[in-house]
């Protein structure tokens, strides 16, 4: 059965198209599922630090490591990595949103921040998936 309020196809006379006069609309998106009842899931929210009444906390300490392959350089580091943690406090994702020098401290941002444990964060008391931006700085002799 059509939908009434939105037809399938418009129909203008003075312009001539493709198909004599009929002009076929693109149908909106979900259209197809609408009609046959099915809802689309929405799409996947992580919460930011401001839309959370609690942000999401390591549950232990985190020590980071100057990379090996760089322990006779004195290069200085700083990584931006974004968390993506679960309802649970499981980092399901992360991300490297900056670095300085690129690409060289990536790998071992990461590596600190794997199989890490958090606290989750609560939006009204309950938890939600969140997203968290830390900045890492990398300083040979002092980690």
């Amino acid at each position: 059965m059509k939908d009434k309020g939105r037809p399938d196809y418009t129909l203008n006379p003075t312009t001539r198209g493709p198909a004599n006069g009929v002009q076929f609309k693109q149908p909106r998106p979900g259209a197809a599922a609408d009609a046959a009842g099915l809802a689309l899931p929405e799409a996947e929210k992580w919460h930011t630090a401001r839309e959370v009444d609690v942000r999401a906390q390591p549950l232990t300490e985190i020590r980071l490591r100057y990379p090996e392959h760089l322990r006779g350089e004195a290069v200085l580091g700083k990584v931006q990595l974004r968390l993506f943690i679960d309802e649970r406090g499981v980092v399901r994702k992360m991300q490297v949103a900056a670095s300085e020098p690129d690409k060289m401290f990536d790998e071992a941002a990461k590596q600190a921040w794997e199989g890490v444990m958090f606290s989750p964060a609560l939006k009204n008391g309950a938890p939600v998936k969140s997203q968290k931006l830390l900045e890492l700085i990398y300083q040979p002799g002092l980690i």
